[in-house]
């Protein structure tokens, strides 16, 4: 009976303990991910491409500093990824995501990660997962394992695949590091994005204490500008997390006497007048277990009297007209602002703080330099080496962007570049959906010396180098993108969505008045053919609109295109291009165009020699702005047509002394057509301010044309050298 009883005990026990057992495995497993937040669900994408990185557990460690390159982003934002999924992702290497996670030392894990790569096998990028194990002192043990890496050239492309593998954690390992990053291969496109999805790492649960850690380490944080003579209240848990819940404890180890941080995190500052600028501060985040971290975080104090953005040292203001000066103080307070000792005027903010006084016109500086103060009670701004001049805007594509460290005679350039009443301003890259009236940082104007023009638009400051003997400061604002179309640069339509350099690079500028600009642009709009014509019309339209001027008070110059042989499949896209931009002269009052068809490269779009093309914009405005009407700055156009049997006679303007072949060579570029309209190579010679054609085969020659074929030199020039430009004619 006893030895009955002891089985069924025995027995029972072994149901029991069996029953546990498989508890605990199927426990086990269901706790055995080590990962916080692995299908990337947590975090709050906001914008596409955005700086921030909002992602529970998860940290961005930057290696290429302001290139921070890896972020959430959704099916909203990127439908490839999956419909209502969200993602990692990468676009080229300049940070990588890790993740600590808990671990036993010895102990069997496995990884993994969902990847896909949207573009294609050419590719730059191969996605890889690694581990780096520490030891309980929170020091790395050994260097990181890689536990995956795809090859992009055999690996499946617009479908997920999944990276995975295992690893044991070494002897004293106390946690390990999950990392995913993306590795560059030798060749490939370099702006292809990948994404990252679904990270997991499983095995057993370790009972070692893990880091706390501040987000963005090692660079220092940015955190929101605070205003002086303000009391400035936030935490530090905002900025730092531990996976371990622990109790966190801050200490402030460097900063200003103004800020104080508490154990808590809580951190309360009163900067004043004095204290107006970026400060690094250095805090230590404690667990209280043995781990902690530090950071660096960067705070900006801002002063309550400010200055736009536009405003700045050795900037240029514009002469003979009334100059608007505004910014911010302490609501309802007086503010004076003066121009030198020379003029002063008072004004008063609003109950915002807002406030704007007008500057009387003033003459152009003849020498010297003046200043900029600004003043409200104790409080002072203060610029220097400020000229009255002449403003110029200059805009378009690439070849206004260009530089002038990437041109022809670059050495000689800036041997000679000495000019102290030439400033020069870049517009920050930004783009908006919504009008700026402001720049998003302080305009960093300089003077245009050997150093700062190299990367300064070519164009542009030989345009500014050449209105110099004129004896007036010059200002010039660049204000280009590369390969940006004339739509970005045209006002947006109402309750339009789009962004526009427009709205940021223009806007701004139009709360102060300029003299006029200059536009060299169309490479984008080759395909719009003759539509281009009235593009033009509302772009300049809308610029005067903007700047509240009449056409006659605000000159437009632009550029004709280069030569170049667009791979397009038609051959006339360029001819046709050259028709619609010489019809925006004829429509538009006011503006002129400098023909460049002398110049260029037939397999090159940028052009390196562009001193003549800043020359010509400037000549053009010598003319039409600043009185030179006796000078010739007109390329040859033409005024009538004739015909005599099989001659036709094309009479010209804006000849100067007379008509001439460049280099003295035969005329070439000519073509004419009978009723049928089909046009053959012509004989032309010069006749006074005329040049008759001829053509063996056409008896009565009804058309003419001229420069329709980019690869011909056409070479009909004026006695200044200026060449003709496209035209096409019918009797």
């Amino acid at each position: 009976m006893k030895k009955t009883r002891h089985h069924v005990l025995i027995c029972t026990l072994g149901i029991l303990i069996s029953t546990l057992v498989f508890t605990n495995v199927e426990m086990s497993a269901q706790t055995s991910e080590r990962l916080i937040n692995g299908d990337f669900e947590i975090g709050i994408p906001t914008i596409d491409k955005s700086p921030s990185f909002n992602c529970k557990g998860w940290r961005r460690k930057m290696w290429r500093e302001g290139n921070f390159n890896s972020w959430l982003t959704d099916a909203k934002l990127d439908p490839r990824i999956g419909s209502a999924n969200q993602a990692l992702q990468f676009r080229w290497g300049a940070t990588t995501i890790h993740q600590f996670f808990s671990a036993r030392a010895q102990s069997d894990y496995q990884f993994g990660v969902d990847t896909l790569n949207t573009g294609d096998i050419k590719s730059a990028w191969n996605p890889r997962i690694s581990v780096q194990w520490y030891n309980s002192e929170h020091l790395p043990i050994g260097n990181p394992v890689v536990i995956d890496e795809a090859d992009v050239t055999k690996s499946p492309i617009k479908t997920w695949h999944r990276l995975e593998g295992s690893a044991d954690a070494p002897k004293d390992t106390a946690y390990g590091q999950f990392i995913i990053e993306i590795i560059k291969r030798k060749e490939g496109a370099y702006f292809q994005a990948t994404y990252f999805d679904n990270a997991s790492v499983t095995g057993q649960n370790g009972n070692k204490n893990r880091p706390p850690s501040f987000i963005s380490s090692p660079y220092p944080l940015q955190l929101d500008s605070i205003s002086e003579s303000t009391l400035y209240e936030d935490s530090l848990h905002k900025y730092a997390d531990d996976l371990d819940q622990d109790p966190l404890k801050f200490t402030l180890i460097k900063g200003p006497a103004w800020l104080q941080i508490e154990p808590s995190g809580a951190m309360q500052a009163s900067p004043e007048i004095a204290d107006i600028g970026k400060h690094l501060i250095t805090v230590k985040v404690d667990d209280q277990r043995g781990g902690t971290d530090t950071q660096s975080l960067q705070i900006e104090v801002v002063g309550h009297l400010r200055l736009a953005n536009l405003f700045d040292d050795e900037m240029v203001l514009q002469r003979g007209a009334l100059i608007p000066i505004w910014g911010q103080a302490l609501p309802n307070k007086a503010v004076t602002v003066s121009i030198g000792s020379e003029v002063e005027v008072k004004g008063r903010s609003d109950a915002l703080g807002n406030w704007k006084v007008q500057i009387p016109a003033m003459r152009a500086t003849r020498q010297g330099a003046t200043t900029l103060t600004v003043t409200s009670g104790p409080r002072r701004i203060h610029f220097t080496n400020i000229l009255i001049g002449d403003l110029w805007i200059c805009s378009g594509q690439s070849n206004m962007a260009w530089a002038l460290k990437n041109t022809d005679n670059l050495a000689s350039a800036t041997a000679a570049a000495n000019h102290p009443n030439l400033r020069i301003v870049q517009t920050p890259d930004t783009s908006s959906s919504t009008s700026w009236s402001d720049l998003n940082e302080r305009a960093n104007w300089q003077v245009a010396g050997p150093d700062t023009i190299k990367d300064f638009s070519a164009v542009a400051y030989y345009f500014g180098k050449e209105l110099l003997s004129e004896g007036i400061p010059i200002g010039l604002i660049n204000s280009s993108q590369g390969g940006s179309r004339i739509e970005s640069w045209t006002a947006s339509l109402p309750n339009s969505t789009k962004k526009t350099f427009f709205n940021s690079r223009i806007m701004p500028y139009t709360y102060m008045p300029i003299t006029g600009a200059i536009w060299y642009q169309g490479e984008s709009n080759i395909k719009d053919g003759a539509s281009y014509t009235e593009k033009m019309v509302k772009l300049v339209h809308n610029w005067r609109d903007a700047w509240g001027r009449s056409p006659k008070q605000f000159p437009f110059y632009f550029v004709q295109l280069a030569p170049f042989i667009y791979k397009h499949g038609n051959d006339e896209l360029l001819p046709e291009f050259w028709i619609a931009q010489a019809t925006a002269e004829e429509q538009i009052p006011n503006t002129a165009m400098a023909v460049i068809n002398d110049i260029g490269n037939l397999s090159d779009i940028h052009p390196r020699n562009k001193a003549p093309v800043g020359k010509r914009l400037g000549l053009l405005a010598k003319h039409n702005t600043y009185g030179h009407e006796d000078s010739i700055a007109y390329s040859p156009k033409p005024a009538s047509i004739e015909t005599s049997g099989k001659y036709l006679r094309v009479t010209f303007t804006h000849t100067g002394t007379g008509l001439s072949s460049r280099g003295g060579t035969a005329l070439q570029g000519f073509e004419v057509a009978g009723q049928d309209g089909k046009f053959a190579e012509a004989v032309a010679r010069i006749d006074g301010d005329a040049v008759v054609l001829s053509a063996p085969l056409i008896q009565n020659p009804a058309h003419v044309r001229f420069g329709w074929n980019p690869a011909v030199q056409a070479n009909l020039v004026n006695s200044a050298g200026l060449p003709s430009g496209t035209f096409k004619l019918s009797k």
